[in-house]
Order: C-alpha cells, then sequence, then structure tokens
C-alpha cells in the first residue's frame, strides 16, 4: 500500500471488512491537488473518502483505496479554498485549489439550522411531517436567501447550515438548496438532518434499502450524496478546525461506527492545540461527546452547534459552546421568530449571541387607549420567550433574559412598577415558574431549578440530569405536602420544597424528544399528572410518593400542548393537537368529552369559571364551550393588528397564552401584543396594543396586568 495512504484504526481487519461490507468492493483512487493559477502540485494536503485517507506527495499526487460509490474529498488547508472540494465515481480526480485571503480575527459567522426548504404538499398524517400540518406555506425556499443575506448584513464572514436543509429530501428541494447556496453572498458549509433523508418516501427508487425506526423513522442517505456532497467532512476555516458530522444515519445505525473512526482519524492529522468546531443536527449523545473529547484530548474543542429542536439554546461547557439555534424559515417552537445566530470568533474563544430574527414583523398604527390604561414601562432584560409571569407577596415574579450579560434573570416588580429586587439565575433561559407565599421556584430549559424566598434570598439549587442535554419547558409542579415535581420524560424528579434534596428520579419513562412539553401539571392529594409532548407516552399519571405510574395515554392519543386546568376536585381540561379539547378524569384519564376546534397549532390553555370555557386557539378563534358538554356555543375570530410569528408559521397565530381572570373580566394578550377584553357576551374589545410581541403568560394583580413582552420590557397595564 502507498506509503502515503494511513488507516489509523486499532482494528485495521474489521474497519475493512465493514467499509466493504456497507459500501462494496474498493476500487484505486488516484489524481492531483494543483494550484489553481499556476497549475503546480500542492505538497501535504490531506484527501479522503471519510474512511480512508491520503497525503498528496511534492507533485501533489494522492492514491487513494475508496469504493466505486463514495464520495473523494480534499480537505481544504488554512489559506485556501475551492469550489470543487468532492467529487465522486471516478477513477481519475483532479483538484484544484485558489489562495483566499484568511479573514482577520477577531470575525463573525453565522449559524442558520431548519430551513426546511418545501416543494411538496408532503402528507399531513405523517407524525414528522408538522410543518405541512401546522405550517402557513411559508416561502421555505425564499426565507433561505433572505436569512443568508441577513447574515451578511450582519457582517458574517461565512455561515453553516446545520441540517434540514429540506422538508422531504427530495431532487426539487436539494435544487432549491443548492441554488440558494450558489447565490448567498458569503460562503456557506451544510450537513444533513433527519428530514434531508427522507426523499425515498416522496420519490421512491427499486434500490431504495432504508434503515432506521422510531418516532423519526427511516432514512436512506444517496440524494443527499447526490446533489450536496459528503454527509460528513472536515476543512480548516479561518483558523478553526470544522469538522461536519450526520447524526441522523448514525442515529439510524446506518453508519454510527464509521462516522466515529472518521472522528477519530480526522482529528489525529490536525495540529495540537488548534481550535475544533463540531457541526451536528441533534446534541451529540453522551457517548458521542465522550469519543469526541477522547479523540480530540491535543486540541481545543470550541463549539458544537446544532439545531433540531426548533427552539434556541446556549451552554458554555468547560470553554466549549454548545448551541443550538431555532429554524430560518418559520416560528420556532418556543414561539420565537425566524432567525440566526451570530457568533464571534476571537481566535481564541466563541461567543454565541442571542438568535437575531431574520425577518422584523410588520407594525400597525397602534390604537390609542384610554391615558390611565397604560400605567407603567420597566426594562427587565433584553428578551424573553415562553415562560410565565407568577405571583408573590403581592409581587409579580418575572423571568428575563439579558444579553449584555448573558445571564438570566429573576425580577420581583411591586404594583406600582418599582422594581423590588432582580437576580441573576445562569446563562440558560427561565422558562418555568411556580410560586406560592414562601418559595418561587424557577426552572431553566437546561434542568437547573433554583428556589427563591420572595425578599429575593436563594434557598437552594438542583440540577436536573445532564445540563447539555435537558430541555425543560415546562414549570414545576407543587404538591400539598410539601413537594415539587418537575422534569421531562428523560429525567423526572420529586424533591423536598424546603430543602431542595431528591425524594424520587425517574429517567426511565422514554427519551427528550423535539415535541416539547408546553404544558404545566397538575396534582391531586396523591397523583401528579404531566403532559409529556412527546410520542412515547402523552399525558401520563404518577403517585406522588413513589413515582410510579398510575395511567398514561393509549399509543396514537393526540400531542398533550396546553396546562392541565383543573375542574373541581376530579377533572380536569386539556388541549391536544389538532387542535381538540377534553375533558377528562383525573383519577383514571377517563374521557369526559373530547371537541374539536378551529384554527391551527394552539399551545394556550383554557379557562372556565365552574360553567363557560373560554379558549383562544391558533389564529385568534376564541371559543366559549358548555363546561359540562364541551358544546360550542360561540365562535369569534379576535382580529391580528400586524402580523406576527408561532411554531412553523410567519404570520399571526393568536394567542400562546391563556386568558387571564382580572377585575376587568377576562383578558388576552394575543401575540402581537394586543390586549383585549373578552366579555362573557357580545365581541372582544381591545383595550390597549403594545405594539410588540408576547409569548410570555401574563398575570393581574388586583386592577393592573403585567404583560412582558419579547425585548424584555414589563408593561403594566391599569383595566
Amino acid at each position: 500500500m502507498n506509503d502515503e495512504v494511513n488507516i489509523l484504526y486499532s482494528g485495521e481487519a474489521r474497519y475493512v471488512t465493514s467499509f466493504h461490507r456497507a459500501y462494496g468492493a474498493g476500487m484505486q483512487v488516484s489524481g492531483f491537488v494543483l494550484d489553481a493559477s499556476t497549475e503546480a502540485g500542492l505538497a501535504d494536503v490531506v484527501v479522503t473518502d471519510g474512511r480512508q485517507w491520503a497525503r498528496t506527495d511534492q507533485n501533489g499526487h494522492f492514491t487513494l483505496p475508496s469504493s466505486p460509490a463514495r464520495h473523494v474529498w480534499v480537505r481544504v488547508p488554512r489559506g485556501w479554498d475551492t469550489e470543487q472540494w468532492w467529487s465522486t465515481r471516478a477513477p481519475e480526480l483532479t483538484f484544484r485549489l485558489h489562495r483566499e485571503e484568511q479573514p482577520s480575527v477577531p470575525m463573525r459567522f453565522a449559524h442558520l439550522t431548519d430551513t426546511h426548504v418545501s416543494t411538496v404538499a408532503g402528507d399531513p398524517s405523517d407524525a414528522v411531517e408538522l410543518a405541512v400540518r401546522h405550517g402557513d406555506g411559508t416561502d421555505t425556499a425564499a426565507a433561505l436567501e433572505l436569512a443568508l443575506h441577513r447574515a451578511a448584513d450582519s457582517g458574517a464572514g461565512f455561515a453553516v447550515i446545520t441540517g434540514d436543509l429540506t422538508d422531504h429530501g427530495t431532487a426539487a428541494e436539494f435544487d432549491h438548496v443548492r441554488s440558494a447556496m450558489a447565490r448567498a453572498p458569503l460562503p456557506v458549509y451544510v450537513l444533513p438532518g433527519n428530514h434531508d433523508h427522507y426523499g425515498h418516501r416522496h420519490e421512491p427508487r427499486d434500490t431504495d434499502s432504508p434503515l432506521g425506526g422510531g418516532f423519526l423513522g427511516d432514512a436512506t442517505v444517496e440524494r443527499y450524496e447526490e446533489k450536496l456532497g459528503p454527509r460528513w467532512w472536515s476543512r480548516d476555516i479561518a483558523g478553526m478546525h470544522v469538522i461536519a458530522l450526520d447524526w441522523f444515519s448514525a442515529w439510524c445505525g446506518i453508519d454510527d461506527h464509521l462516522q466515529r473512526e472518521f472522528l477519530a482519524a480526522d482529528l489525529a492529522r490536525v495540529e495540537p492545540n488548534t481550535p475544533v468546531l463540531v457541526l451536528t443536527h441533534d446534541q451529540l449523545p453522551t457517548s458521542w461527546l465522550r469519543h469526541l473529547h477522547a479523540s480530540a484530548q491535543h486540541l481545543r474543542l470550541i463549539g458544537v452547534l446544532s439545531g433540531h429542536w426548533h427552539a434556541p439554546k446556549a451552554i458554555v461547557d468547560q470553554g466549549c459552546a454548545h448551541v443550538s439555534t431555532g429554524p430560518a424559515g418559520f416560528g420556532g417552537l418556543d414561539w420565537s421568530p425566524p432567525q440566526l445566530r451570530l457568533l464571534d470568533w476571537d481566535g481564541t474563544s466563541l461567543t454565541p449571541h442571542t438568535p437575531t430574527p431574520v425577518t422584523t414583523p410588520g407594525s400597525a398604527p397602534v390604537a390609542t387607549p384610554p391615558a390611565r390604561s397604560l400605567h407603567h414601562r420597566l426594562v427587565v432584560g433584553t428578551g424573553q420567550h415562553l415562560g410565565r409571569i407568577t405571583c408573590a407577596k403581592n409581587r409579580w415574579i418575572v423571568p428575563s433574559y439579558d444579553d449584555t450579560t448573558q445571564r438570566n434573570c429573576l425580577s420581583a416588580i411591586d404594583v406600582d412598577g418599582t422594581l423590588h429586587w432582580r437576580h441573576s439565575l445562569g446563562t440558560t433561559p427561565l422558562t418555568g415558574i411556580t410560586s406560592n407565599d414562601d418559595q418561587i421556584i424557577a426552572a431553566s430549559v437546561s434542568g437547573q431549578l433554583t428556589c427563591v424566598s420572595p425578599d429575593g434570598s436563594v434557598l437552594w439549587t438542583y440540577q436536573l440530569g445532564s445540563h447539555l442535554h435537558n430541555r425543560l419547558h415546562n414549570a414545576p409542579i407543587t404538591t400539598d405536602n410539601g413537594m415539587v415535581v418537575t422534569g421531562n420524560l428523560a429525567d423526572l424528579a420529586a424533591l423536598s420544597i424546603s430543602t431542595g434534596q431528591p425524594l424520587w428520579h425517574r429517567d426511565d419513562l422514554g427519551p427528550v424528544d423535539t415535541l416539547l412539553t408546553y404544558g404545566n401539571g397538575t396534582a391531586t392529594d396523591d397523583t401528579v399528572i404531566l403532559p409529556f409532548g412527546g410520542p412515547y407516552r402523552g399525558m401520563t399519571s404518577l403517585e406522588i410518593s413513589t413515582g410510579t405510574v398510575r395511567w398514561a395515554d393509549d399509543d396514537g392519543t393526540p400531542l398533550p400542548l396546553s396546562d392541565v386546568v383543573p375542574v373541581g376536585a376530579d377533572d380536569a381540561l386539556l388541549v391536544r393537537s389538532g387542535p381538540t379539547i377534553e375533558r377528562f378524569h383525573l383519577d383514571t384519564g377517563q374521557i369526559r368529552w373530547r371537541t374539536p376546534l378551529q384554527g391551527r397549532f394552539s399551545t394556550a390553555a383554557p379557562h372556565h369559571d365552574g360553567h363557560t370555557i373560554t379558549l383562544v386557539s391558533g389564529d385568534g378563534i376564541m371559543h366559549r364551550l358548555d363546561i359540562d358538554t364541551g358544546t360550542i356555543t360561540t365562535r369569534t375570530t379576535i382580529p391580528a393588528r400586524r402580523p406576527a410569528h408561532g411554531p412553523y408559521r410567519t404570520t399571526g397565530i393568536g394567542a400562546p397564552t391563556a386568558p387571564v381572570h382580572s377585575a376587568r373580566g377576562l383578558v388576552i394578550v394575543l401575540i402581537d401584543g394586543s390586549v383585549w377584553q373578552l366579555p362573557e357576551h357580545g365581541q372582544p374589545t381591545m383595550l390597549t396594543d403594545l405594539n410588540r410581541t408576547v409569548t410570555t403568560q401574563p398575570a393581574a394583580l388586583g386592577d393592573r396586568l403585567a404583560i412582558l413582552d419579547t425585548r424584555g420590557t414589563v408593561h403594566i397595564v391599569c383595566l
């Protein structure tokens, strides 16, 4: 074998056997890597098919054992670039590189993800095609081009897109992605996500042999490779060694071990102390992170960028920024707008910024409210999505994020608008708050719980599960016997509310998946009922004392979306996907009635007064129902004031928050910031218009309503 061909695996025979089994008999590929301006050969350049490796000699020549079905690509070294960096199905190859001025450091680049470019309608019954079911027909191809131009306008020197480039993985969708990349005003680097491997569902071939299963389905890989090249690759960019992986094909069992071996072999060829940036569609599992750290002991791991969750998250752990970003073409599952994320690279460390909206919602003339209606404004941060304002000791407790400090805060505000206290509670967004007169318990998306007294003193903290992998969006539940229950399917715990000590913990209810648990649960004397928002379990009742499951949704039951709202001591209300609303028995889960609703995706909880249910679903459609029968008595559309956003959508989608009982009766705040009174009879009346996007649940104290907009400003409205 040529001395320039290196196979750095301890189990070489096992590797070669598995390679041929998966990809067919090998062939000899040879060729040159040349300087495009002089046609001179370039020495010591790595050429690979992602499994076997070669370095060019002093004439730029290489020889590589490969497979006729696989891509061969040049690992572009620092200071060089090329438009032709990969090729396939050819025994003789020539790669031409041209010198490129190195981007100056410090520099900025953009992270985009989950663009879901779509040209087909899809199957609304398909579990993974939620954009078809809940979307609004957004032109995602145009949205991708807009996002890339917005990235360049924001000062980005290049952009990475971490998968789900397409919605269905068809040839036409890949062509749209290629066209957008070709017209982009900056270099764009891509890798596949799960949706990019679904082409066999829509354009089947006789040669398809999909592998995988479970909620996310199975995968084929050929269509992506035909259009966009290698599914895992590496190159040097701006002094960083960037390495991309195909998370979903590994998850499906197609090439897990091959990618692990590629990762180890690639990093072994990188100079010591080189900064390494990893790109993947989903956050890497724990076993992969261990393998990554073991393979990069001589390097500096500065970041892991991902998507898949349609909701942003950023954690810096041991100097490495673990960052995910929301979708670039439509609203995220956390009701965030279409977005990209800018990251600053100073040559030493990576600094992720708060996501930048790709589109700016249009404004409408603001109605002039009565002079006394808007009482006070108070800036408590720079942003907040989801979560809720709660009350303790006649004060509002408000979550927010501060981009200047990159910290999340909890603020206590008096009814006159005075800031009583403000505490920093970590670097990940506060997504759920529960309070009583003695404790305030704030949960972050990473699973950190902080118990604070009403005067602002921190009483205890607790980390639930892995802070890197946790996705906690629902609020903790407090019980009458002094417990707090919180978590998701993969990490659920009961703690002592006075000390924070764990009383029981479950990590076996199911995996955490991308369908967020929006709703807050409820507790009875001996059970806690949680509306898990995933396909593995759904609504689940557990014994408070032990965590033992009493009952759970049957397979195929529509997913819970809202809070569980008690009706008396025995029943509760819940909104599910569809959307539908149901009344069920807390002790058994038995359905009393279930009623279809109009409107699209809705996470707003229903409100009831003991007789009538009021619910505003997607598209701003207000429903009134009889609480005993579920019969819809009235249905009215509340007109949106201006375009907004929502999960899978870029147009107005009604209310992500529930109606609030106040001194003025029921009021509701739509996502566009308009505030409406919902009278018992007659049409809704607009009280005021904040002209700001609102996704956080408001709260009333007496005749005043506190509303937190997504820019981190509290508006106190006198009702």
